[in-house]
């Protein structure tokens, strides 16, 4: 009787010995290299505590989508984290008063959407899904590619930062917009 408990033991011990360094490497966290995901990497750079899960996918759409409309991906990032900090439920609320029955009574409108930003006039002229802007990354991030190389098709005098005109449409402000995006594409690799 000891000696099959011993022998248990003894192939109990031997097994987890076996085991452990297999586990240890399925554990081991997958870094992705700097050279064939660079964008993943800048992701990171811009919010180094997000999800690295999530920094790959976002990284693909990012990826796939300015390939599909010829942009430079970094700047389609850089854009992301100006508009929401790469945040794709985020809403932008604003502050207002509306007239209701002859008095004024204060209003929070929801006018931009997703990562990207997606103004509430987009969203009616294209008919977009405003619950799937909110709720899947891929199509907002899509969405945003879309509305970005529309921008870029209608400048034909070749201006540098055509880009700008996706959040602001005088010069004083494409100015100020092409600053703050410029803080993070500068950061790229």
């Amino acid at each position: 009787m000891m000696k099959s408990f011993l022998l248990t033991v003894l192939m109990m011990s031997c097994l987890t010995c076996i085991s452990t360094p297999l586990e240890a490497k399925t554990r081991s966290k997958y870094k992705p290299s700097r050279e064939k995901h660079p964008i993943y990497h800048f992701i990171l750079t811009l919010r180094p505590k997000m999800n690295r899960r999530l920094a790959m996918k976002y990284s693909n759409s990012f990826y796939r989508y300015s390939r599909k409309y010829d942009l430079d991906p970094y700047l389609l990032v850089a854009i992301a984290m100006q508009e929401s900090g790469i945040s794709p439920s985020k809403i932008r609320v604003v502050k207002g008063y509306v007239a209701v029955d002859g008095k004024y009574v204060p209003m929070e409108i929801e006018t931009d959407f997703c990562m990207m930003q997606i103004h509430y006039r987009n969203v009616e002229r294209m008919n977009l899904d405003l619950n799937k802007l909110q709720t899947d990354y891929d199509y907002c991030i899509s969405i945003g590619a879309k509305i970005l190389a529309s921008f870029k098709r209608l400048e034909k005098d070749g201006q540098e930062n055509w880009w700008s005109r996706y959040n602001a449409r005088s010069p004083y402000k494409r100015k100020i917009y092409e600053s703050l995006v410029n803080r993070y594409y500068e950061l790229r690799p």
